[in-house]
């Protein structure tokens, strides 16, 4: 049995499918199985996807029926066998050849079933990288009990909502039923809530090797009502998680940053969409308000403020205000630099 199942979902990323594939067989360590899960590909990823597993050994592929990301990620987990699971997207790729050798040591280390670890945004077109994780403490970590180590993750803003930042215990997935809910947009916000009620011990590494591709078409840059519409509805499903009957209070205050933060990013979209879509949303997400005072995130904090102050609408108002100048300001810087 390998240590890790590495899963990657494939759907049309012909263009990046290699240089994703070969940031794993770089890799100094062997101690892993490789599947690439083709989720109805119509471009030239399939072929690609067969000719690695015609070569390599440790590279499986399964073509499937186009599911979505949540589905291909499941069909790879049904099949793995490692003792952790990592998820790898297509177009994605690690920038360091020993991640896989530092992560398991870093795993035995803390003794964790799940390992949470840093990506960097890598910006195509400029050819240029951008850290998004602030260095942790591993050390004092490594001290702490399971409640503490969870805060502290939080709190520093490690444990976040991304499957992909994450070396995840298989026993512990398959124990829980912990696989992705299909047929929704913004999955990771609900499958780690789920995550996060059921691990009994979190890690954290200062790993800093997945590099997460930015790119105009890419899912996550597509911002439509519905979408927001469903990250809300994903809110409420954490709020549901989070009823921890067997968890300590610092547990739950810990898991309500996480949903906290989550639910700011919600303000944040629905303040890009238009009027009418805009109140709308702004109603039904009015409930869940009460989040904010769990944020310890500045922004979170600062959204906290704003609604004491001006209230609820005021609030949004102000959001929406800081959106409008930011989008002119980022015009004039483009205009400038062009």
């Amino acid at each position: 049995m390998s240590y890790f199942s590495i899963i990657i979902p494939v759907y049309q990323t012909e263009k990046y499918i290699i240089d994703c594939i070969e940031s794993v067989l770089k890799q100094n360590s062997d101690d892993y199985e490789l599947i690439l899960v083709d989720d109805g590909s119509t471009d030239g990823s399939s072929k690609i996807c067969d000719q690695y597993a015609s070569q390599f050994e440790k590279i499986s592929v399964i073509h499937k029926r186009n599911g979505g990301l949540s589905d291909a990620r499941n069909t790879g987990i049904k099949v793995a066998a490692g003792k952790y699971l990592l998820f790898l997207d297509s177009d994605d790729f690690w920038s360091d050849s020993q991640f896989l050798k530092k992560l398991k040591t870093g795993i035995e280390h803390q003794d964790c079933d799940v390992m949470n670890f840093h990506y960097k945004y890598y910006y195509e077109e400029e050819n240029q990288y951008r850290d998004f994780f602030s260095s942790i403490d591993e050390e004092s970590l490594g001290k702490m009990n399971a409640d503490q180590r969870f805060q502290y993750l939080v709190e520093q803003n490690q444990y976040i909502a991304s499957a992909c930042n994450k070396a995840v215990s298989r026993e512990l997935i398959l124990q829980n039923n912990l696989y992705f809910r299909v047929g929704i947009t913004s999955e990771d916000i609900e499958w780690c809530a789920r995550l996060a009620s059921c691990s009994n011990k979190m890690g954290g590494c200062n790993l800093n090797a997945y590099c997460y591709r930015q790119r105009a078409e890419s899912i996550t840059h597509t911002l439509k009502a519905e979408n927001v519409d469903m990250l809300r509805k994903n809110i409420r499903a954490c709020i549901k998680h989070g009823e921890l009957p067997d968890r300590s209070t610092q547990y739950k205050n810990a898991y309500f940053i996480y949903t906290a933060y989550q639910y700011g990013t919600l303000l944040f979209h629905i303040n890009h969409l238009e009027k009418k879509e805009r109140n709308e949303q702004r109603k039904l997400a009015k409930p869940c308000k009460y989040l904010l005072r769990y944020g310890k995130n500045k922004k979170i904090a600062l959204l906290r403020v704003f609604s004491r102050l001006f209230g609820y609408q005021g609030m949004n108002h102000c959001l929406r205000l800081f959106i409008i100048l930011s989008t002119i300001g980022n015009r004039k810087k483009g205009k400038k630099n062009g």
